[in-house]
């Protein structure tokens, strides 16, 4: 059976219908219960119960239920679609007590069902007997990692973490929405960024296929309320008040009365599903679109000019100008507008979204493009280059503000080793700063293009006599970076111990907002190489809330933990498809040195996937930390010459754990790989700990140490365990495990009982199953485990746990 999802829900029924009860499942459209009855039939079948499965839309159905046999379970699906005649099927069903399922879709109160029990008088001794004789089980949502491990299960190309976080949104736990959503990311029919939603494009090409069932249990609309429902999905939760203020009572009625208004987790608040607005935006009439739409942004635009933050998905709905003449005109709405547009210009241009940002430009009607001056240098910067950025930047007035003039000197020291003019970066600005020989000498190494390492001991000294906090913790970071880079623990650093993440206000001050980025960057790179990344996730997240930028920070940095995570589980492949879509998205005023060192990990990575065969001997700390992550299970002892005179043996803990993990397996020595493996699972490196746990177990059986075997398999079972539960996307059995192969349910189950004493006919009875399966089952668990008699089998505490 490979019904995964709903097993309690599936015992309840099955329980429900042997003590001869019928059940009523209440079920919204794309919540998988076509899938669900189908199991249901299944474990009937499995019990010996008859059942029989029907379509209630379908003309010949309610014959069908009528002359089916009495005593065989009626398994019938869309019964909101059910007439009078199905209905009254049903009823001659349940007083010949002869048990009927029925899966129906409560939402919809203008649908068939609905008008057929309005003609039964449901208060009558008969309606009650109705009533009575069902059973009521809902069919609850999945959880969002069930339909992230659904999608991932049923792709045939790899989902990235966006993409995955877009259609899980979407979906809200109905799987046959997440499946119809899987088939437009495969076309190009998902928009993740700023918003997931269904492309525009595809609202009329996409929705009579992959959409058409949300389309069917819907219904005809008229075009005014298709077009509210298309509106109201481009906004967040909106009370029945405000939603009727903007469409209307009567149209609201009509979505509320279809199952297209929802009920929010607030169940205050209401909601149109943005797969439903789709669905229907085929029938949505232009004109009505544009009304809802303009008497919507005036709200938005009055919202932001109280002072209350738009996210960015609001700013760029209310990117569309007003008709000339337009009634919603006004000096606060343009204004408010303006700003809004300038804002996500600045925004969009240096995070990736160029194409965007110029199409926004088109639209703007006029009007600068950012904000203020230190804004325009840098989307000019993106837009249209160096050169561009720097005039801009030398047109600016003087200020003597201290954020300012670091933001300033910031980009100028980016702008102008991208457009040298062979002039100082800093002579042009006669601006007075009192820490302007720090920010010089800081910036000038933050932007050098020499492969050479810095000195990171001057940086840190710099760090701690500079008046600037912000250029201290800019000189901390790139010292960091550096020592990291060099393959060492920076001696007193926040990665040296259970110190929190050095921070400063640059993250709440607007101008030092692509100081900041580039920090948070840094640090996320610098952990990420010293194995610390994942165990500092809340604290790295907690510092991309901060500040308008938290959108695109948190967008960046799911590529960037889905990068990690791959690697740490030895797929090369998915790390580099995440680290592309990270770099597609990361900020773009950033040093240059950073820059090189993002580039340089792809590089690196590539190389794991383009010539997995080839490991470099001694390529770099980075080299050597990427390929026994995505290579571990192909490392040998020559790859790990001994460092030169001149070389610091390396303290980052993987490039440690790394030699000692070659020097264990040269002497082969199981007990010390096992004490590495065990270490790095403590790190979250599963695909070295599992090869370490794999060699040493290789080791044990050629030695025939059964006890050592037994305990490398229970750790390898444990791994597995863990990285299923912890990746949807994991694929069991793909970790670099040496000989050892994962047990299956039934191996498992038949190896336990055997563990137990009993004999293979026994254990045939049981199982319902022929003796001949059950010696094959034997067998092969045998060789996975390296059991040598079926009574070692009794030695395994995995089997004993089954």
């Amino acid at each position: 059976m490979t019904y995964v999802f709903r097993e309690e829900t599936l015992t309840q029924a099955i329980a429900a219908l042997r003590l001869g009860a019928s059940l009523i499942i209440t079920a919204p459209a794309g919540s998988g219960r076509t899938s669900f009855l189908g199991a249901l039939a299944e474990l009937l079948s499995d019990a010996a119960i008859p059942s029989l499965t029907f379509r209630a839309a379908d003309i010949h159905t309610p014959e069908q239920v009528a002359d089916a046999p009495i005593g065989t379970v009626a398994l019938i699906d869309a019964f909101e679609q059910a007439g009078p005649h199905l209905l009254a099927g049903v009823r001659g069903r349940i007083a010949a007590s002869s048990p009927c399922v029925v899966v129906v879709d409560p939402s919809n109160q203008d649908s068939p069902l609905a008008a057929a029990l309005s003609e039964l008088d449901l208060e009558s001794d008969s309606g009650r007997t109705l009533l009575d004789a069902f059973h009521s089980i809902d069919l609850r949502p999945l959880a969002p990692g069930e339909i992230e491990r659904l999608i991932h299960a049923r792709s045939d190309f790899t989902i990235d973490a966006t993409v995955a976080a877009a259609i899980v949104e979407l979906a809200k736990g109905r799987p046959g929405w997440a499946l119809d959503l899987l088939k437009l990311a495969r076309e190009g029919g998902l928009v993740t960024f700023p918003r997931p939603n269904v492309a525009r494009d595809q609202f009329l090409e996409r929705s009579s296929t992959a959409l058409s069932s949300v389309a069917r249990v819907v219904g005809a609309v008229p075009p005014e309320v298709a077009s509210a429902a298309v509106t109201l999905a481009a906004v967040e939760p909106m009370d029945l008040a405000g939603i009727e203020d903007l469409v209307g009572t009567a149209t609201a009625a009509v979505l509320i009365r279809r199952g297209v208004l929802l009920q929010d987790q607030n169940r205050a608040l209401l909601y149109v599903p943005r797969v439903m607005a789709a669905a229907l935006a085929g029938d949505a009439s232009p004109s009505h679109v544009d009304r809802f739409e303009l008497a919507l942004q005036r709200r938005l635009l009055t919202k932001a000019a109280l002072g209350f933050p738009l996210t960015e998905s609001e700013a760029l709905f209310c990117s569309r100008a007003f008709p000339e003449g337009s009634s919603e005109a006004g000096p606060l709405p343009h204004e408010q507008r303006a700003a809004l547009v300038q804002h996500s210009i600045a925004k969009l241009a240096v995070f990736g979204e160029e194409g965007l940002a110029r199409s926004l430009l088109l639209r703007a009607g006029g009007g600068h493009v950012a904000g203020d001056g230190l804004a325009h240098a840098a989307v000019l910067s993106t837009l249209v280059g160096a050169g561009a950025g720097l005039s801009a930047l030398e047109r600016l007035p003087a200020t003597q503000d201290p954020p300012a003039l670091l933001a300033r000197a910031y980009l100028r020291s980016r702008l102008n080793e991208l457009a040298p003019s062979g002039a100082d970066p800093f002579a042009a600005s006669t601006e007075p700063s009192p820490a302007s020989d720090d920010v010089r000498i800081v910036l000038s190494l933050w932007n050098t293009r020499t492969p050479d390492s810095l000195d990171s001991g001057h940086l840190r000294h710099l760090a701690s006599t500079t008046p600037d906090s912000h250029v201290g913790l800019l000189a901390t970071t790139l010292a960091d970076l550096e020592d990291v880079w060099a393959g060492h623990v920076p001696a007193a650093s926040w990665l040296s111990g259970d110190r929190p993440l050095p921070t400063s206000s640059a993250y709440s001050v607007e101008q030092l907002q692509h100081v900041a980025s580039a920090m948070l960057l840094a640090q996320c790179l610098a952990a990420l190489l010293a194995g610390q990344f994942h165990a500092r996730i809340d604290e790295f997240q907690e510092l991309a809330a901060r500040g308008p930028l938290r959108e695109y920070h948190v967008r960046w940095m799911r590529h960037f933990s889905a990068a990690a995570t791959a690697l740490a589980c030895g797929d090369g492949p998915r790390a580099v498809t995440e680290w592309e879509r990270f770099l597609a998205c990361a900020p773009r005023i950033i040093p240059l040195r950073l820059q090189h060192r993002l580039d340089e990990t792809h590089a690196t990575l590539l190389s794991v996937v383009t010539r997995e065969h080839v490991i470099p001997s001694r390529a770099g700390p980075l080299s050597d930390i990427v390929h026994y992550l995505a290579c571990a299970d192909r490392l040998r002892p020559e790859q790990q010459p001994p460092p030169s005179a001149e070389q610091r043996e390396p303290t980052l803990p993987l490039l440690r754990l790394r030699a000692a993990h070659l020097r264990a397996a040269a002497a082969e020595n199981p007990l010390e790989l096992v004490r590495i493996a065990e270490q790095l699972r403590a790190l979250e490196k599963w695909a070295p700990a599992a090869a370490a746990f794999g060699q040493a177990r290789d080791i044990y059986l050629r030695r025939r140490s059964v006890g050592g075997a037994q305990l490398c398999d229970e750790h390898l079972q444990w791994v597995e365990a863990r990285v299923s539960q912890l990746m949807p996307w994991y694929r069991q059995g793909t970790l670099p495990t040496g000989g050892y192969t994962p047990l299956t349910p039934r191996e498992r189950e038949t190896a336990a009982l055997a563990a137990t004493g009993l004999s293979n006919q026994q254990i045939a009875l049981r199982l319902h199953c022929s003796v001949r399966t059950v010696e094959s089952h034997i067998a092969q668990a045998r060789a996975k485990l390296g059991a040598v008699s079926r009574r070692d089998l009794a030695g395994f505490a995995l089997l004993r746990a089954g």
